[in-house]
């Protein structure tokens, strides 16, 4: 039907508009002045068929309510008590289920309006991890802003404190091997050694002047017997690896070096910041299009709230016809029944 409407771009409005002016012409034509009461009975006609199950409905409680009020005394004086009392239970289902009719209809349209629920699902999830992702930062992120507040505040006076303390180290070990370079000056292990680390003084890496250690203690460390000599050697060794490791320290560390160094955790944090920002910004990202794509229908509500009472609506029409037959049926067996009474009390009046 609806493609043949569109096949040949027939009008919807113009068809009710053309058959209610058919509908005005007969109704003038067959009832002159009082046409006006055709359209009246149609409206009603039709307020008729929604408003009529509710008033059933209505009854049905109603009857509920005499049943709970006087019980079975006015069942009992009937030939049809059983009968009588199947209906009561008949119309105590009615209800039952009319009454779930209407309120899975408003749980169905409202789940309706709301976005789907794997959406719903997923916007809570993500929210929970980024709440638990904040949780787990929280700790790094006090931390970080300490060190920055530190830094910003501070910076100066650490970097100061930390060359003095570097300056120190290497004065504490020049001073040192100035004083094994006396005590042993004639002595050809420890001119062996000097002549070596002068060779190495063009070094200006760190691994290059760590692999000197080794070497060191590989090789002259243990070319002679005499421990103390030994323990000497090994002493102005390790100072020279100082006083070059301070030189290069002084010499080469930018500030963000001298940061590291100084603040040895603050690499650390700053990686789990960038973590932290990077998976969060992406999650972030991920739940607002969620919520864009999670919107709430109105339309759904309405149409599931229409379904729902125009299913209340027939529900009641077909289980209420079903119900009033059946109480003609016993309406009917009561008249046979009093009609029998009566046809008997008058025959006996005759006979007397």
């Amino acid at each position: 039907m609806f493609d043949l409407i569109d096949q040949y771009e027939i009008s919807i409005v113009w068809i009710l508009i053309i058959a209610v002016l058919i509908l005005a012409g007969f109704s003038y034509w067959f009832t002159k002045d009082k046409f006006g009461y055709t359209f009246l009975g149609i409206l009603r006609i039709i307020a008729s068929i929604i408003y009529s199950p509710l008033l059933y409905f209505k009854n049905c409680f109603i009857s509920l309510t005499r049943f709970g009020e006087k019980g079975d005394s006015e069942l009992t004086e009937s030939k049809q008590y059983l009968l009588s009392k199947i209906l009561i239970i008949t119309e105590w289902f009615v209800v039952l289920i009319g009454v779930f009719i209407i309120s899975s209809g408003i749980v169905t349209s409202w789940n309706s309006f709301l976005p789907p629920k794997y959406l719903r699902d997923q916007i809570q999830g993500a929210e929970k991890y980024i709440h638990s992702l904040d949780s787990t930062f929280q700790f790094a992120k006090t931390n970080l802003e300490r060190l920055d507040n530190d830094w910003s505040n501070k910076k100066d006076q650490l970097i100061k404190n930390f060359n003095d303390e570097r300056g120190r180290n290497r004065s504490a070990a020049e001073n040192e091997n100035n004083t094994i370079a006396t005590q042993l000056s004639s002595n050809t292990s420890f001119q062996d050694l000097k002549n070596y680390l002068d060779q190495k003084n063009y070094l200006t890496d760190k691994n290059s002047i760590e692999y000197t250690r080794t070497d060191l203690e590989n090789y002259f460390y243990y070319s002679t017997a005499d421990e103390n000599l030994r323990s000497s050697l090994k002493k102005y060794g390790n100072n020279w690896i100082t006083i070059k490791l301070s030189n290069i320290d002084l010499s080469n560390y930018s500030e963000v070096d001298l940061r590291n160094v100084i603040q040895p955790e603050y690499t650390n944090l700053k990686y789990q910041e960038s973590n932290y920002n990077s998976e969060v910004g992406g999650i972030k990202t991920n739940l607002e299009n969620m919520k864009t794509e999670a919107k709430y229908s109105f339309k759904s509500l309405l149409l599931g709230l229409l379904i729902t009472f125009l299913t209340f609506v027939f529900y009641m029409w077909f289980l209420g016809l079903l119900l009033e037959m059946i109480f003609l049926m016993v309406d009917l067996a009561s008249n046979v029944k009093k009609i029998r009474s009566n046809l008997e009390s008058k025959l006996l009046e005759k006979k007397e």
